[in-house]
């Protein structure tokens, strides 16, 4: 948690992703600077981590699908942030 507020006192957005959330990473503007935290496949990430978090994202899916590995979810992830920032 203290790199994490190294990171915001740097300009960074502190972006969690858990499977909890409620809002969609898709959706948000990732021109910037971010740093994107993804927790273990069992655990997730810890209640105080993300508190320290700018933002908590899921990734939207089929209703009939929990959730991604993590792997395949930091994969969505970085395609999309990618592929957003290159359009712009």
């Amino acid at each position: 948690n203290t790199t994490l507020k190294f990171l915001q006192k740097n300009g960074f957005w502190v972006s969690a992703f858990d499977a909890s959330a409620k809002k969609d990473f898709a959706k948000n503007d990732w021109n910037g600077k971010n740093a994107l935290l993804f927790g273990s496949e069992g655990y997730g990430i810890k209640s105080r981590t993300l508190n320290n978090s700018d933002f908590i994202f899921k990734v939207i899916m089929n209703d009939n699908i929990e959730s991604l590995n993590i792997a395949n979810t930091v994969s969505v992830v970085c395609h999309h942030i990618f592929h957003s920032i290159k359009l712009k």
